[in-house]
């Protein structure tokens, strides 16, 4: 590597304004925080001798330009709701069971044995507690209709390249999964769904 080449990478605060439609301060930074390593890697795809190194760079700058987008995805349905304009159940609902107490019985086939007394509900997902995955944000950005079905699709693509991470599910040797075509179709993704995001934030 060249002496001056993280000085290639703009700082921190220049890459902020890429997200200028988030408001928290710390979300914020942390997507500046990602970009600046997502260039970095690009950089760093482009010199010799990574030999198989390359498809791991590959993989990182695609989880993080994904991660990026499940967030700023999150952020604009979350917002949304809070502004009214989409409803709380665009996150789905989730089953959760409560045991209520237990009943002692005196049948024989149960002696000493106890029944719990189990209650089953639904609460919407977004205050269950449970995480929500990147599949649910996108289909909630979908009902709040930030991804209209072609974003949808760019998004759900987005999120099957970043899911190929997995050593135990690959079916093939790890250098044939990345190219660098997929790099630059997630960095299309991305900048399609961040033009999206963004025009929503205008026009509020």
């Amino acid at each position: 590597m060249t002496e001056d080449f993280a000085d290639k990478i703009p700082p921190l605060h220049v890459l902020e304004t890429r997200f200028g439609f988030i408001d928290n301060p710390m979300l914020k930074q942390n997507a500046a925080i990602y970009l600046r390593y997502v260039m970095f890697l690009l950089a760093l795809s482009e010199e010799d001798g990574l030999e198989s190194l390359t498809y791991t760079v590959y993989k990182d700058i695609i989880i993080f330009t994904a991660s990026t987008i499940e967030a700023a995805l999150d952020y604009t349905c979350r917002k949304l709701i809070l502004q009214g304009k989409a409803d709380e159940d665009i996150y789905g609902v989730t089953k959760k069971l409560e045991d209520v107490g237990g009943i002692k019985h005196d049948c024989e086939d149960l002696y000493h044995a106890e029944l719990r007394v189990v209650k089953k509900s639904k609460v919407l997902k977004l205050h269950s507690g449970d995480d929500i995955s990147f599949a649910e944000i996108n289909r909630a950005a979908k009902s709040a209709k930030v991804l209209d079905d072609k974003l949808f699709d760019a998004a759900e693509k987005l999120r099957n390249k970043r899911n190929t991470i997995h050593l135990i599910t690959l079916k093939k040797s790890s250098d044939d999964y990345f190219k660098k075509s997929d790099v630059e179709d997630a960095f299309k993704y991305a900048h399609d769904i961040l033009l999206k995001i963004e025009s929503l934030s205008v026009a509020v």
